[in-house]
């Protein structure tokens, strides 16, 4: 997917072009493509079952977060998203994971609430736009936390 940069300036175009969206059938199409991209995390980050102090709170359905960080100070990201039709969390996992994995703390720190509806639009329930904001919450958490450690 060319949109999955590896950068900040991927992630920046990503939510650009679902902000320019109107087409709700095409977003949807767009959302499910990104969650058939979903993996687990590799095994050397964490394998099933997952530790519970990994475990999101709020969330409508099992996601697992870890922060891993790299030789660079910046950090990769990892979800693991338990729940069979959780299609959206899915899809959300692969896009912060692989569009901010790598991209600079400060950016990621700053990262908006209203990406999840930029992204989301009118898709989602809201018991699952809690799930989606805990996510976008725990990657700008572990960069704040990154930045506070440097």
């Amino acid at each position: 997917m060319s949109l999955l940069e590896r950068s900040e300036i991927g992630f920046a175009k990503l939510v650009e072009s679902f902000r320019l969206l109107k087409d709700e059938a095409e977003r949807l199409m767009m959302l499910i493509e990104f969650a058939s991209c979903y993996v687990d995390p590799p095994p050397a980050i964490a394998s099933r079952p997952y530790p519970a102090e990994c475990k999101l709170d709020s969330c409508d359905c099992d996601v697992y977060f870890w922060a891993v960080p790299r030789e660079d100070s910046r950090l990769d990201f990892y979800f693991a998203v338990d729940c069979t039709e959780g299609v959206s969390a899915k899809a959300f996992a692969v896009i912060l994971s692989r569009s901010l994995s790598g991209a600079e703390l400060a950016h990621i720190s700053q990262l908006p609430v209203e990406t999840v509806s930029t992204i989301f639009g009118d898709l989602v329930a809201p018991h699952k736009k809690v799930t989606l904001e805990a996510m976008l919450e725990a990657v700008r958490q572990a960069a704040q936390d990154m930045l506070a450690e440097t």
